[in-house]
């Protein structure tokens, strides 16, 4: 299935990417069953298929870009993060 260019953040220490905005491209899967790829087999107006459907509006789990790569938790985690102990 295609998907979305989606652009976010990269937080090494937890492993988390967390989404920022979508760039508007496609990335294509070149499938012949997919509707929204160039190689999709069933082309014209005249073609009713039951191939899969294009891409929900709201889908987040694109073709993922960094944009920034942090060396420290995500905020979700590092507020649920302990404290660090000194000694």
């Amino acid at each position: 299935m295609c998907k979305r260019e989606c652009i976010g953040d990269y937080f090494r220490p937890c492993n988390h990417w967390i989404f920022d905005y979508e760039t508007g491209e496609l990335v294509d899967c070149n499938e012949p069953k997919c509707r929204t790829s160039g190689n999709h087999v069933h082309k014209g107006k005249e073609y009713l298929c039951d191939c899969a459907p294009e891409l929900p509006y709201d889908a987040r789990d694109g073709e993922a870009k960094v944009r920034n790569m942090f060396h420290k938790l995500c905020p979700k985690c590092a507020t649920a993060a302990p404290p660090a102990r000194g000694r």
